[in-house]
């Protein structure tokens, strides 16, 4: 009779669930360096779009105001930065006088990268590196 009860009883033994448990953090410590890294190289190529966004912008309103892009006179482009949806958490978007300064934080660095009345952007911090974490801007130098 004792032998009938035991075996109706069915379960995972101690063993076999501390083997399940350390399967699974064994995969949880592979998958969270690769979610991350994929998280910030959203973040910075997102950013790198609001960017070329903004050159395009910029050379949108030249064109209408005959090379005006001082926020003091020009309203549309302090207005235009005000409106950027989908902007990273550490990103400033900033216009004074003849450019628009974008900065980007990332692993304690600050990026920044500057937009002229032209539309042409340009890396203006750090100097030493061509990337911004890790990821390769095509048009920053």
């Amino acid at each position: 009779m004792k032998n009938l009860m035991l075996r109706k009883k069915k379960g995972f033994t101690l063993v076999e669930l501390l083997v399940v448990v350390a399967i699974i953090a064994i995969l949880m410590l592979l998958a969270i360096p690769k979610f991350t890294s994929q998280t910030k190289g959203a973040t910075i190529r997102t950013f790198e779009g609001n960017v070329r966004t903004l050159a395009s912008q910029v050379v949108q309103e030249v064109a209408a105001t005959g090379g005006n892009i001082n926020t003091k006179t020009n309203k549309n482009i302090e207005e235009f930065l005000k409106t950027i949806k989908d902007k990273p958490n550490s990103a400033t978007y900033t216009a004074a006088d003849d450019k628009i300064t974008c900065t980007l934080k990332v692993d304690a660095v600050d990026y920044v990268l500057e937009v002229d009345s032209s539309g042409q952007i340009k890396r203006t911090a750090p100097t030493d590196k061509d990337d911004i974490g890790g990821v390769k801007l095509s048009f920053a130098k």
